[in-house]
């Protein structure tokens, strides 16, 4: 079984809840004049499924060897590494697409076989397994972005003309698949001059995609990662496309013991534990100063569903400027699995009175 790299999902998808234009392409709808759809979307501020029930997203990333431009990765992952993924209570993989796993640059437009083949394959071993797949075209036209390589895409208008052809490709093959959750367009596009670069380019891949495919929930980035400042404006580099059926990301990899834990190329190794005073992750000018672990655990054993109440911590010193909440789990080598529901961090004033909820996280599971 291949190790997959082990990276938690680090992304944040907000749904859009407006709709400035009719879809492209018209879909069935009921007696309500409802949409029909038949794979996973977007309704006002949720993510459904098929059938209209909430969905939300758990799961990992499987980068598909994008970084070595292997463009038929077929050793990367077996089934076996999808059932990992189920048993580990998850329902979603983020899957890598190198653009060359279906045509190469001297023969454009004419894609290959083998590229579908392993397509069909994962969407296979998905299905059996009950995990959903986001295709993340994460080395496009043009070159990978996220390192600040990638310019061709945005100067060379042939690159995009191909990456839109690939995608209305992917999107008619696909279109009626429920086992594909969404598309993610261009992994961190990391453009050359300015944001409305990247505005026009998605809102013409929209466009391309919803000729063949309204089903689907596409996925937008904000313009990221080397070459461009990460929050330069006060909407951190989002912008709106036309489209009801849509989700935006953002990505965030701290702390990064955390979300990179056993990745070859930041050296932390496997095991160790989280929060670890000695490896906490700083903000500009913060520093680890003080914390409690002396709240409540759960006991060893299978329990029902339990309400703990943690300790109220008082904070008086005016060195104290950030705190954060961590859930930590012992590793046991049973395999065991706790589920965390309604989790919610109370604020108090100096009379004990009740202020306001700060933080509230519903259903989460911990894997051992």
């Amino acid at each position: 079984m291949k190790y997959l790299g082990g990276i938690v999902v680090a992304l944040i998808l907000i749904v859009s809840f407006s709709c400035k234009k009719k879809d492209i392409v018209s879909i069935d709808k009921d007696d309500d004049g409802k949409p029909n759809y038949t794979t996973v979307h977007v309704e006002g501020k949720k993510i459904l499924d098929a059938n209209g029930v909430p969905v939300q997203f758990r799961g990992v990333c499987f980068g598909n060897e994008v970084w070595t431009d292997n463009v038929l990765p077929t050793t990367h992952h077996t089934e076996a590494d999808y059932e990992r993924v189920k048993d580990m209570g998850m329902n979603v993989i983020r899957f890598y697409i190198n653009y060359k796993t279906f045509e190469d640059d001297a023969n454009p437009y004419q894609y290959k076989s083998p590229g579908w083949d392993w397509i069909e394959q994962n969407i296979e071993w998905a299905k059996n397994n009950n995990i959903y797949l986001i295709l993340n075209m994460h080395v496009p036209q043009g070159g990978f972005q996220s390192t600040g390589n990638g310019g061709n895409l945005w100067t060379v208008p042939e690159n995009q003309k191909r990456l839109k052809a690939l995608w209305n490709s992917i999107a008619k093959k696909y279109a009626n698949e429920p086992t594909i959750a969404g598309y993610d367009l261009v992994n961190e596009p990391v453009v050359t001059s300015s944001i409305s670069q990247w505005k026009i380019l998605a809102q013409q891949l929209v466009d391309t995609i919803r000729r063949v495919d309204s089903n689907h929930m596409i996925i937008i980035e904000r313009v990221n990662g080397v070459g461009s400042n990460w929050n330069s404006n006060e909407n951190m580099n989002f912008f709106r496309v036309t489209d009801k059926n849509v989700a935006y990301t953002f990505h965030f990899y701290a702390p990064i013991e955390y979300t990179h834990q056993n990745t070859s190329w930041t050296s932390l190794g496997e095991g160790g534990k989280y929060p670890d005073e000695d490896l906490i992750s700083t903000t500009g000018s913060a520093t680890w100063y003080t914390g409690t672990f002396s709240n409540p655990i759960i006991s060893s054993g299978t329990n029902d569903w339990t309400f703990l109440q943690g300790v109220k911590y008082h904070v008086t010193d005016p060195a104290i400027k950030l705190g954060l909440p961590a859930l930590v789990g012992q590793k046991t080598g049973t395999g065991g699995k706790v589920y965390f529901d309604d989790l919610i961090i109370k604020e108090y004033d100096t009379n004990q009175n009740f202020v306001r909820d700060v933080l509230s996280i519903n259903p989460a599971a911990i894997q051992d």
